[in-house]
Parts: structure tokens; C-alpha cells; sequence
């Protein structure tokens, strides 16, 4: 059985925090450029403030980038807010204002490159499975683009 953390919050060692990678928080940070996205999507407030990142689904472990928002110091108190009086910012209300905050910032598209280099020899057998993909890639997004060059 899990022992209590030294806070005395209630929470065990199993429920501890993990760091954020410095990679995912870059990111985030880059996206959302310290403007909260609660500010934004309910006062459309671009200001940059001074902030946490939260967790949507309140797992202190789950550090995914999905699963981040960023937070000026005042909405992140409501959002961990435990009463039963005030109702407190939910998940997918975040999660809404974070993602209309992404496209305001142009930040709401993700593009890869994806390089295949194979030898003649193996040609046909990569040349289907590269067409395989493209068709694969087409019917999940619309701007997919395929360009096939011999090397020297």
C-alpha cells in the first residue's frame, strides 16, 4: 500500500507529481505563447502572464502535451478549485480554450516530413507500401502531398 506523502494533503507518493520534460514544456509554452487560455476564450484577453501548466484529466503523472494547458496564476486556482459552491473550470472547458487559443496563434495544424530511402533492389516492395501509406494518410487529412526523386 502506497505511503502518504510528506504534504499531508491526502495524496500518496504514487499520486506524486512528475516533471514535465523540458521538450513537451517548450512546446506548450511556444503554442500558447504565456497567454492563458482561459483569459483568452472568455475575455479574448492576449496579455501574457505569469502562469502553471495544468493537467486536464488531474493526473499529476500524465505529462503528455494533450493533456497540458497554460494557466495564468488566478485561473489556475479556479481550475483546482474544490467546493460546492463555486463551480470551478472543467477539463473540457480548458481544454476548448486551449485548442481556440492554438489556432488564434497558428498553432492548431501539425505538418511532417517523412523521408524513405530504400535500395533499387527493394523498389517495388517500399513502392507499395509508400502508396499503401499515402492512401492511408489521404483519407485522414485532405492537403497530403507525395513526391518520389532518385538519389544521385
Amino acid at each position: 500500500m502506497p505511503k502518504p506523502n510528506k504534504k499531508g494533503d491526502g495524496a500518496t507518493n504514487a499520486d506524486a507529481r512528475v516533471d514535465i520534460p523540458d521538450p513537451i514544456k517548450d512546446e506548450l509554452l511556444r503554442r500558447c505563447k504565456r497567454v492563458c487560455c482561459m483569459c483568452f476564450g472568455l475575455r479574448g484577453d492576449t496579455e501574457i502572464k505569469d502562469g502553471q501548466l495544468a493537467h486536464l484529466d488531474r493526473n499529476r503523472t500524465n505529462a503528455h502535451i494533450d493533456n497540458l494547458a497554460y494557466l495564468c496564476l488566478e485561473c489556475h486556482k479556479i481550475y483546482d478549485l474544490k467546493s460546492n459552491r463555486v463551480l470551478a473550470y472543467t477539463p473540457g472547458e480548458v481544454r476548448f480554450y486551449r485548442d481556440q487559443l492554438y489556432r488564434h496563434h497558428g498553432h492548431d495544424q501539425v505538418e511532417w516530413t517523412l523521408v524513405v530511402r530504400a535500395n533499387r533492389s527493394r523498389y517495388e516492395i517500399v513502392k507499395k507500401a509508400v502508396d499503401e501509406a499515402h492512401s492511408m494518410l489521404r483519407k485522414a487529412s485532405m492537403d497530403v502531398t507525395f513526391a518520389e526523386e532518385p538519389l544521385g
